[in-house]
């Protein structure tokens, strides 16, 4: 795609009106497609104060909600939308219809009614007149798909976003700055024009050297490392976000919790934050990272996790035969066949087909569960036939929740292409999706994972893989 706030302020003044059919919405708001605005409003919720900010560059949007200086938000580029979290690692969301987002992210910034959107590829048609006092455009996006841009006739002001068949898609709000309109789908009440680019979320400063280092335990990924100079047990989990160290850690750093978030993982629950580094693990140095504080429990060896939100610069290469992980820059494969992840709430999954299933399932990637294949009980109940129960077992999770499995082996799975026999396999009361579980990389002669580069491999499996059946989820 030509990114059009580029073309934006070259092309405006060269073209005429007739160049564009909706040219007196971009002229009526100042041409806001032009500028990097940055409006803001705070509010309070649940006692705390929050900073609501949004960034705009022509078609380019990050949306931050930050309490102190723990934010959430989105970032959209123009074409593809990402979600981050507290230490700011930018996952794609793959909940919103991204060509819908293209062509309305057009329409709010008015980058639509340019002379520049259509010469980058977008289409716009000015529909008949039906009486009322609103016109209306039919609007594609490069790569977009057809929404409509309502606006008043009078004032030439944008009113809202329609579908073709007239039901809305969203309002929009005119936020008047100067002689600038900014249309924002929630209200602001301040804005201010910022001459810096806008800089998209990026995760945390980590520097990377290829290493390889020990695994502490037979069933999880523990390895030596360092925070802030202390030596410590880091769990790499990619199945819980953001990244957390246990309270009692967290007191020998002198740290106090503070703010308040929810962690994801089997059981999500609220807890403190601590900001802490620089986090030392094998060839990879975090700068600080913000760190969820968890309880320790007796499943626990560890001290702290290196969740999915400090991965995403990672390419992590697991020897479970040997035990061992690779460290190195996350980067694209050269070789293999790599497995495709998808990410939702900042975690991975990838589809696996699970026995004679004629669909695949998609599967929670997740380093920090002892076992090689868990789905939820009530998947079980549906589908009874899939393996069977061999024995019972128990465990608690980070969260506190007891954790009830039934146990057994699957004769067979497929994932990206590769056929599996006889993995172990357990239905877990309380657990939702299935996991790929850490035990799963004995069936693989290494599984590498790169979050980075959105995918995972798993390489020819060692002549005689050993099966896991160390039961319960330490990882959570």
């Amino acid at each position: 795609m030509v990114p059009l706030a580029a073309l934006l302020l070259a092309t405006a003044c060269a073209a005429g009106a007739a160049d564009n059919p909706a040219a007196a919405i971009a002229a009526a708001a100042g041409h806001p497609a032009s500028l990097h605005l940055l409006a803001a409003a705070s509010d309070t919720s649940d006692g705390e104060s929050e900073t609501k900010t949004l960034e705009l560059a022509g078609v380019k949007r990050l949306d931050r909600i930050c309490v102190a200086d723990l934010c959430r938000g989105t970032w959209f580029d123009g074409t593809h939308f990402a979600a981050f979290g507290i230490n700011g690692t930018p996952w794609p969301d793959e909940g919103l219809d991204e060509r819908a987002e293209r062509t309305f992210a057009a329409i709010a910034s008015t980058a639509f009614a340019e002379p520049a959107f259509i010469a980058a590829g977008g289409t716009v048609d000015a529909l008949p007149a039906d009486g009322d006092t609103r016109l209306r455009y039919r609007v594609t996006a490069p790569q977009g798909a057809e929404l409509v841009a309502v606006a008043d006739a009078q004032t030439h002001r944008l009113a809202g976003v329609e579908f073709p068949d007239r039901r809305l898609y969203r309002p929009l709000r005119a936020t008047v700055w100067g002689t600038t309109i900014v249309y924002t789908t929630q209200a602001y009440d301040r804005i201010t024009a910022l001459d810096a680019p806008l800089v998209p979320p990026a995760g945390p400063r980590v520097t990377v050297s290829e290493a390889e280092v020990p695994v502490l335990s037979s069933d999880l990924p523990i390895v030596g490392c360092t925070l802030r100079g202390r030596r410590a047990r880091c769990l790499i989990d990619t199945g819980t976000t953001p990244s957390a160290v246990t309270l009692n850690f967290a007191e020998q750093l002198g740290e106090e919790p503070r703010g308040q978030i929810e962690i994801a993982g089997l059981h999500p629950y609220l807890t403190g934050v601590i900001d802490a580094g620089p986090l030392a693990l094998a060839g990879a140095v975090f700068d600080r990272l913000h760190l969820a504080v968890i309880p320790r429990t007796s499943a626990a060896n560890f001290d702290v996790i290196v969740g999915s939100d400090a991965l995403g610069g990672l390419r992590l290469a697991f020897d479970a035969a040997a035990r061992r992980v690779q460290i190195a820059p996350s980067a694209p494969a050269t070789a293999g066949r790599p497995i495709p992840l998808t990410f939702a709430d900042g975690l991975p999954y990838a589809t696996m087909r699970l026995g004679t299933r004629a669909t695949r399932d998609s599967m929670l990637v997740d380093t920090g569960d002892s076992e090689t294949l868990s789905i939820g009980y009530d998947a079980y109940r549906e589908d009874m036939g899939l393996f069977a129960v061999r024995s019972t077992a128990s465990a608690s999770g980070l969260g506190g929740a007891p954790m009830d499995a039934l146990q057994g082996e699957l004769a067979h799975a497929e994932i990206g292409g590769k056929s599996l026999e006889g993995l172990a396999i357990s239905a877990v009361r309380g657990q939702h999706v299935g996991h790929i579980g850490y035990g799963f990389a004995a069936h693989c002669g290494r599984l590498i994972v790169d979050l980075g580069q959105g995918r995972i491999e798993c390489t020819a499996a060692p002549a005689a893989a050993g099966q896991n059946t160390a039961a319960g989820d330490h990882g959570r």
